[in-house]
């Protein structure tokens, strides 16, 4: 039999309704337990003033609905009871052990803590997530070792780069020895050479070519070497001259300025070219002769290091010397075993004219 649908009568065919879950509450009691608990931990008794009629319930045990947490504070009795079974509660828990070395342990933090505070300046820093600090003391002691170690580091490392400055020196010097040889043994053995004028000038560095194709200076005598490829231009860059010339333009036949040359080359304004395989012990190409000094096309000889004076290039504690048989020596003076001065024309103890000559065939005059 149909029945008309009652709005007030639960759908048959609905499912059952599930009852609300217990509402949980966070561990807080309201003021008027809290002043019941304070009241009984000071050991009172009875209710706490203003609280002697019906009060709030408990309303903050997990577990308990707010119904039940209002049913079971109808009465003040029952209320000391249950605050004072569950207080009970905290005496009949289980304890563990402390865990062994916690009183060391914990001296230990509280000596540290304490040696912290007493520290006048800190500085902090993380290395994998924990806090390290340094006592000013121990600051300046890090410091005066790293100063004592520089101290001591500094000068081998000093000397390191000049050693590796005069090794490639050498080095350079010697593959200049090469296209040297290469070059007199293609013309006859004598070095190849622009047209001079026997007894002219040699120092007037960076002027140009003459109309009759004679040149005014001997390191363009040197850097021709380098126009007929047999020495690269780099390689007569002496690695102790930050003015050296590394790279000659195509139209250059000679080095732009006396600061610019690194090496100074047997004078070939002479008569006759340098004959490599009649100077086999000859010095023919060194680091730059020192007693000279030329700028803005002025020139003058230099005589407070004295005659035989060691080059500026390595800091005036010797040179490297390329000799005629393509061996390099250094020398720690100009002076050669043979007592031959490599600066200076034989007999002479400075320049005068600047157009001084060998004066013989074995006598180095090295210039500019």
């Amino acid at each position: 039999m149909n029945h008309d649908h009652d709005p007030t009568r639960p759908d048959d065919t609905a499912p059952p309704a599930q009852p609300s879950p217990p509402t949980k509450w966070a561990w807080r009691l309201r003021e008027e337990d809290a002043a019941v608990v304070d009241h009984l931990l000071d050991g009172g008794d009875g209710m706490p003033d203003g609280q002697g009629g019906a009060a709030p319930g408990w309303a903050g045990v997990v577990g308990e609905t707010e119904a039940q947490a209002e049913a079971g504070a109808a009465e003040p009795a029952t209320r000391r009871a249950r605050v004072r079974a569950w207080l009970s509660l905290i005496a009949t828990a289980p304890a563990d052990d402390p865990p062994a070395g916690l009183l060391e342990r914990t001296m230990s933090r509280i000596t540290r803590h304490r040696g912290g505070q007493a520290v006048v300046g800190r500085i902090g820093t993380t290395a994998e997530g924990h806090a390290v600090a340094f006592r000013w003391t121990e600051l300046i002691a890090l410091a005066a070792v790293l100063m004592l170690a520089v101290s001591l580091v500094w000068p081998l490392l000093s000397q390191a780069r000049v050693d590796a400055r005069r090794t490639e020196c050498r080095n350079q010097l010697a593959a200049a020895g090469v296209g040297l040889t290469t070059a007199a043994a293609d013309h006859q053995q004598a070095v190849p050479r622009y047209p001079v004028e026997p007894g002219a000038p040699w120092w007037r560095v960076g002027q140009p070519q003459r109309p009759d194709g004679t040149v005014q200076s001997n390191s363009a005598q040197l850097l021709l070497i380098t126009k007929l490829d047999y020495v690269r231009t780099e390689t007569l860059a002496c690695p102790g001259n930050p003015y050296a010339l590394r790279e000659l333009p195509e139209s250059a036949i000679d080095y732009p300025n006396h600061a610019a040359v690194s090496y100074s080359y047997q004078t070939q304004f002479t008569a006759e070219p340098m004959r490599i395989d009649r100077v086999p012990q000859m010095a023919i190409l060194a680091d730059r002769n020192p007693l000279l000094q030329i700028a803005q096309q002025r020139v003058q000889a230099v005589s407070r290091w004295g005659s035989t004076a060691s080059t500026r290039m390595h800091g005036g504690v010797g040179q490297n010397v390329l000799l005629g048989d393509g061996r390099v020596v250094w020398t720690t003076d100009a002076v050669m075993p043979d007592g031959d001065n490599i600066w200076l024309p034989e007999g002479q103890s400075m320049f005068h004219t600047f157009r001084e000559q060998p004066a013989r065939e074995h006598d180095a005059v090295l210039v500019p």
